[in-house]
């Protein structure tokens, strides 16, 4: 994460709640830290800071993979039930996402904004368009932490809008979006991959989360193995996860649920083009 001035408790905090939640991640499991009281006990004296409100969501997005998890192995009453648990989950998630997105951009800075700056951003003018399939968020970057913030942002909304197909009927209009966030993931990869080595390494490593994050949650026909998106960079997680090829990681059976029985794309995406050494998606 990117280092705020002032906040060096905060810092080694925020980082210790985005490791667990990485470590989560990789286990396809939940965490205590998940539950709305580990998500307010930390910020009860000190505030939240953008990036402790960010890794509020990548916290909420465990549970959201869980229900998903059980009510995929469950049936007829049990699997309606989780079924509108998922739904109420995706949507409040969305909004969350918004929220923090239309902040940031509201935010004089957000990267050294400190918690009262933070608290204080004002949202006013902005349209609440997390369901809308047109909207498309984008966070500027100018530095490698930034792009690594960037594409993990991009990472999540490709998760949520993948389970988003399995509570709306036309989540499908959604597949457009979710091909320019991957893009957008794939240009803050080259973004990182331009600085001098060694700096360029830490780069990769940084966005090797996001980048295993698409090679799972994307249909075959897009060509985003793992072992193309992250050469080299097995084992070497900056969050003590691994970038292994495991079905069982990040919650591959999720994944490989919602692809197989939504076939999002279908045809159309197995007629993409290739820019560089990535599909040509749409934007």
């Amino acid at each position: 994460m990117v280092n705020v001035p002032g906040r060096s408790k905060g810092c080694v905090t925020c980082r210790k709640r985005k490791i667990k939640f990485t470590a989560a991640l990789f286990k396809s499991q939940q965490h205590v830290f998940s539950s709305q009281d580990w998500l307010r006990i930390p910020f009860e004296v000190h505030s939240k800071t953008a990036f402790d409100e960010f890794v509020d969501i990548l916290l909420s997005l465990l549970p959201c993979l869980s229900v998903a998890s059980e009510m995929i192995d469950s049936a007829d009453e049990r699997a309606d039930q989780l079924k509108t648990k998922l739904t109420k989950l995706v949507g409040a998630l969305m909004s969350q996402l918004h929220v923090w997105w239309t902040k940031c951009i509201c935010s004089t800075n957000f990267i050294e904004a400190n918690a009262v700056q933070w608290m204080g951003t004002s949202r006013d003018g902005f349209q609440d368009l997390y369901g809308d399939p047109e909207h498309f968020p984008l966070i500027p970057y100018v530095d490698m932490p930034t792009a690594s913030l960037a594409a993990l942002f991009h990472a999540v909304n490709v998760i949520i809008l993948r389970l988003s197909f399995v509570v709306s009927p036309t989540a499908n209009l959604y597949e457009n979006r979710i091909q320019r966030h991957v893009k957008s993931i794939l240009l803050a990869k080259d973004f990182v991959a331009t600085f001098p080595s060694p700096a360029s390494s830490r780069g990769s490593v940084m966005v090797g989360l996001p980048l295993k994050i698409i090679s799972i949650w994307s249909p075959p026909e897009m060509g985003l193995s793992a072992e193309d998106l992250l050469p080299g960079l097995d084992g070497q997680n900056e969050d003590n996860g691994s970038y292994s090829i495991s079905s069982r990681e990040l919650f591959g059976d999720v994944a490989s649920y919602i692809l197989q029985r939504y076939n999002p794309g279908g045809s159309r995406m197995k007629n993409l083009g290739r820019e560089h050494n990535y599909p040509l998606l749409v934007s």
